[in-house]
């Protein structure tokens, strides 16, 4: 588990232990404090959340994943959904929406968090099914799609590679 301290440990600690996880074979999850301290800032969620997933790429000695727009496009349809339904889902249909590119591997991780796109990461890289996504060497590419409703973000992330 990630320590930053024992304050910020036990904080962690009650976060987890009273959100719940819901993981399917890419991956869900939802957490509602914040787990870390707050992301250096970017211009908008999409660069944030590509930046963060870039640095656990970098830190674990493996390529930057470069963003493919078409496909955050189709990312933030999905989030969309996800928010008008208030529920978390995968896409149905991921290897049909990469037919336009060369892939021949794809990974999809979505979640919901009502405090920061840094605590989301967290609780995706402590989770063995979203770490494989963030992490696989395979993976080159990725879309991904934010959308922020009352306060809560709704992430779908697509891998491919």
């Amino acid at each position: 588990m990630h320590s930053e301290g024992s304050t910020a440990g036990r904080r962690i600690r009650r976060s987890l232990l009273s959100t719940a996880l819901v993981c399917a074979v890419f991956g869900t999850i939802s957490f509602g404090a914040a787990a870390r301290a707050s992301a250096a800032p970017s211009t908008t969620p999409r660069l944030q959340m590509l930046a963060l997933i870039n640095r656990n790429r970098v830190d674990h000695g493996l390529d930057r994943l470069k963003l493919n727009g078409r496909l955050s496009v189709l990312a933030t349809q999905h989030s969309r959904e996800m928010a008008e339904r208030a529920a978390l889902s995968h896409t149905d249909n991921v290897p049909q929406q990469l037919q336009p590119w060369d892939w021949s591997a794809w990974g999809e991780n979505v979640g919901m968090t009502n405090a920061d796109l840094e605590s989301l990461e967290w609780g995706f890289m402590n989770s063995a099914d979203h770490r494989a996504n963030i992490l696989k060497p395979k993976f080159k590419h990725v879309g991904i799609g934010i959308v922020v409703v009352d306060g809560v973000y709704w992430v779908t992330v697509d891998f491919y590679g």
